[in-house]
């Protein structure tokens, strides 16, 4: 939890400035987990369809690609 000092500590120092820091350090050391396996095969069919429903050619299909290595 967000614990807040004495005022004292934080004279001249607005609350944005603090919150924007601690968002910074936050973001910078966060670690995403990786998609289930199932979720990623059904990411890449709600794709394909959409590509073959707009009439993208097959080879136009790069992160299949990317995701097998």
């Amino acid at each position: 939890m967000w614990q807040r000092e004495a005022f004292e500590h934080y004279a001249g120092r607005p609350l944005v400035s603090e919150a924007a820091e601690r968002a910074h350090e936050i973001i910078a050391s966060h670690e995403v987990s990786p998609l289930p396996d199932d979720v990623v095969r059904h990411i890449d069919e709600v794709i394909d369809a959409y590509a073959r429903s707009v009439g993208a050619p097959a080879d136009r299909v790069p992160w299949k690609d990317q995701a097998a290595q």
